[in-house]
């Protein structure tokens, strides 16, 4: 047995902001399915942490209105600990802002009216249409 704790970030679930970080936290997701799917049965847990805002340094410069869309500024150690009551518990998911679960089980019951809700709330969040990482793909690509 063993455990397996990733930091898949809300932005896992809920694509907001830079292409590369909501990608690349979505992967994790997957790959914290897989690791679930394939070794679950042999003793391997595996806790997808999804926090918003956590106090690091990446998150420096959201304070005021930059970051509030990102919820509450929690502590690491908040975060440490709803990941490490998920694993005690067996669940997959840990949320330690509470609204990820919400968008998660609206994701689930509707799709598309959820995607409709993430396209209002980027839009509200988001200083321009695109980053300038997905302008560039969005070039490339010609769409």
């Amino acid at each position: 047995g063993g455990f397996f704790g990733i930091t898949a970030s809300a932005a896992g679930l809920c694509p907001i902001g830079a292409m590369s970080y909501a990608v690349s936290k979505a992967a994790a997701v997957q790959f914290g399915h897989w690791l679930s799917v394939t070794y679950g049965r042999r003793g391997i847990g595996v806790c997808l942490l999804c926090p918003q805002r956590t106090r690091t340094d990446m998150t420096k410069g959201f304070t005021d209105d930059r970051g509030r869309w990102l919820g509450r500024m929690i502590d690491p150690n908040v975060a440490a600990s709803c990941c490490m009551d998920a694993l005690r518990e067996g669940r997959i998911y840990a949320f330690p802002h509470p609204e990820v679960e919400t968008y998660v089980k609206r994701k689930a019951m509707d799709p598309d009216r959820w995607l409709l809700g993430m396209r209002r709330l980027n839009e509200r969040v988001t200083f321009t249409d695109v980053d300038s990482e997905s302008a560039q793909f969005l070039h490339r690509s010609k769409l």
